[in-house]
């Protein structure tokens, strides 16, 4: 997975000539995130439809609690067993680097320890630029900013996008989508980058005091395709770091085509009916809009969701926008309320923003913040959304993750803040170290992951409710007494865990499914298909079945 076979590529137009290796990653300390012992409760919970019971269970939490403004701005990926966290700008006196560094925080997605950070140096030609001058007299530089989100194809294969200014006139700028390629190891895959030119998205791109390149990108909405074979399409929402006519934005495709030979070209597709106009929007300002977010509900193209901040909102509040795909366009539908949003608190943050959706098998599943300010912290609502026409569809039957609000970050930069959440289904072929079903199981599970930057980052499994019923209960418990039970379907580590010791789980044939050090002292086991298994850590050990 993830890795990239070198393809031919010859220079073509809108194809990226590189000429330098590839860049490899340092690896450097940051603010390093603390795994919570004790997690959420599982949550039992009836999906509508076929009425299946599905448990929502926490896989782990794990506090950031990042003292600084600079680790904001973030996009998340995920492949494998780790979970990527791209930071947009972050604190040199934390690393070590100065601000041209890319800068990316993983996380095991088994049990949310923190692993080495990614510190890539980023090439000249992908940086902001900056202008000094003016006129015939303007001269344009690499500045020392970067411009990078991450996401990830359906078979984790990982991906930087960047969107800088490139023309270079003081009147109007042509922004640059550059598509990177990024290996498992940490390298950019420079032979398979590809940048084209937005045209359509031409605009005053330089600030005129600082001249500081003003494009600006929140995150990737969506990528289909397969980002090794070459074919691929990633959507966006491009934005500026100022304010601008909410008239002008365009949902954006970028599409990379190879050839037979493995020439590979891009180019942006802006087919009428993904330009969006809110112009008919009067609940909302109609003559800026900072930053917002653009997400198509998930398998179904005729509706997608903008986030927007409450400052930038005349009712204050910040809640979703829905639109509607109409022929040539996507045009207002409804904007959500307190009362449309399940659980929605009055005093909302102001910086909260996300709406996001996910399949899990039949069903269409959303996930927005609830809160985040200092008063309520941060945390998240996940909820089944029956009907994507409408917000009063969502379901009030919400789960609150994590039941243990993350703590307000001690400082934040609130233009480019974000909440962040991203899913995946759970298959022998994605994950298959920790998970195991017999043929005749084809019930889906779904991971949904949720961060706060700076705040908290999480792992939540919506799986069928099993039967889980313990054989032979707890024996051989370690010398330091420690030991293990099963407390409905979780299993517990009793007693003071060792650093040194592997929680490990095996058929009964004893092959290793699952195997690591925990940072929690509890497993869920729904991770597991019916069958019997053994559970040891250090010399205790403990016989289950699941039914």
């Amino acid at each position: 997975m993830n890795r990239f076979p070198i393809p031919v590529i010859k220079p073509l137009i809108m194809l990226a000539s590189v000429s330098f290796l590839n860049a490899s990653p340092m690896y450097g300390g940051s603010t390093v995130g603390i795994p919570r012992t004790d997690l959420s409760p599982q949550m039992k919970f009836t999906l509508k439809g076929d009425n299946k019971a599905v448990l929502f269970t926490s896989l782990w939490e794990t506090d950031l609690k990042n003292a600084d403004g600079f680790q904001d701005g973030c996009s998340m990926a995920v492949s494998g067993n780790t979970l990527y966290l791209c930071v947009r700008q972050y604190d040199p006196i934390e690393t070590g680097e100065d601000q041209s560094h890319i800068f990316i925080r993983r996380f095991n997605t088994d049990n949310g320890e923190e692993l080495t950070s990614w510190i890539i140096e980023c090439p000249e030609q992908y940086r902001m630029l900056q202008r000094s001058g003016s006129g015939g007299n303007a001269v344009y530089s690499p500045s020392k900013y970067v411009n990078f989100s991450i996401a990830n194809d359906n078979y984790g294969n990982l991906l930087l996008l960047s969107l800088n200014a490139h023309n270079q006139s003081v009147h109007k700028g042509i922004p640059n989508v550059t598509l990177i390629p990024l290996s498992d190891d940490g390298e950019l895959v420079t032979e398979q980058a590809v940048t084209c030119e937005t045209a359509e998205l031409a605009d005053d791109c330089y600030n005129t005091s600082s001249g500081k390149d003003l494009c600006a990108l929140t995150r990737i909405d969506r990528i289909t395709g397969d980002i090794q074979s070459g074919n691929y399409s990633v959507a966006f929402l491009p934005c500026r770091t100022v304010g601008q006519p909410i008239e002008n934005f365009i949902y954006v495709t970028a599409d990379v085509t190879a050839s037979e030979s493995g020439e590979l070209t891009a180019s942006i597709n802006t087919i009428p009916y993904q330009r969006v106009n809110m112009s008919t929007i009067e609940s909302i300002r109609t003559d800026e809009i900072r930053r917002p977010e653009m997400h198509v509900v998930a398998d179904n193209d005729d509706y997608a969701v903008i986030s927007i901040r409450a400052d930038y909102d005349n009712d204050g509040t910040g809640a979703p926008i829905l639109m509607k795909r109409n022929n040539n366009q996507f045009e207002f539908s409804e904007k959500a309320s307190f009362e449309t949003m399940p659980g929605l608190p009055e005093a909302q943050g102001k910086i909260a923003k996300k709406f996001y959706t996910f399949k899990h098998g039949n069903h269409i599943m959303a996930v927005y913040p609830l809160c985040m300010d200092t008063e309520n912290g941060s945390q998240f609502a996940i909820t089944e959304w029956t009907n994507p026409s409408t917000f009063s569809s969502l379901s009030s039957n919400i789960v609150m993750f994590p039941t243990l609000p993350f703590s307000y970050p001690e400082q934040i930069e609130q233009d480019t803040y974000r909440q962040l959440a991203i899913s995946r289904p759970v298959t022998v072929e994605t994950d298959p170290a920790t998970f195991s079903r017999s043929d005749n199981n084809d019930e889906p599970i779904s991971d949904v992951f949720v961060c706060s930057p700076g705040s908290g980052i999480a792992a939540l499994r919506i799986a069928p409710a099993p039967i889980i019923t313990s054989i032979n209960g707890t024996f051989d418990s370690d010398t330091n007494g420690v030991s293990l039970n099963l407390d409905g379907n979780i299993l517990r580590i009793n007693g003071d865990n060792d650093p040194a010791d592997f929680l490990v789980i095996t058929d009964i044939q004893g092959h290793v499914l699952y195997k690591s050090k925990p940072c929690s002292n509890e497993l869920s086991l729904d991770r597991f298909g019916r069958g019997m298994y053994i559970a040891s850590y250090g010399s205790a050990h403990l016989k289950v079945v699941v039914k």
